[in-house]
């Protein structure tokens, strides 16, 4: 079994490019994620790198791959704004402000005939992420 090339820990371990990829570089030695991290002065863990490409994408006016922002739909590798989902956004902020919960967000949303990308009912997660994403600003201003 094999461990770490720096400091012999177990795995999970990950390939480290002694010479990047970019320059041809083929050989590899395991790297515990710490080790890795230490190397390109980083958080190597996958989420935190996958966040950082994506960050990159975004930067250069890129969309990362995946499902669009609720009130967006990808055409042709570009987000285009979906105005039936901008709609269901609007309304959705609407009984928020209006001191409702998350969960009578939703049941509002289903009873007034809104629907999900795929047709079903709204549900309060979709609610509470959609909400939450734009807070962060992880999607454009309606």
């Amino acid at each position: 079994m094999q461990s770490c090339w720096e400091c012999d820990a177990a795995p999970p371990l990950h390939d480290h490019h002694v010479v990047p990829r970019s320059r041809g570089g083929t050989r590899t030695v395991p790297l515990c994620e710490p080790c890795h991290g230490k190397v390109h002065d980083k958080d190597m863990a996958i989420s935190a790198m996958i966040r950082e490409a994506h960050a990159r994408i975004r930067k250069h006016g890129g969309v990362p791959p995946g499902h669009p922002p609720l009130g967006y739909s990808k055409t042709s590798g570009a987000l285009t704004i979906d105005p039936a989902e901008r709609a269901l956004l609007f309304r959705m902020r609407q009984l928020r402000a209006s001191g409702l919960s998350i969960r009578k967000v939703a049941a509002a949303l289903n009873s007034e005939g809104f629907r999900s990308r795929t047709g079903g009912p709204i549900h309060s997660t979709t609610v509470a992420r959609a909400l939450r994403a734009e807070s962060e600003q992880l999607i454009f201003p309606l």
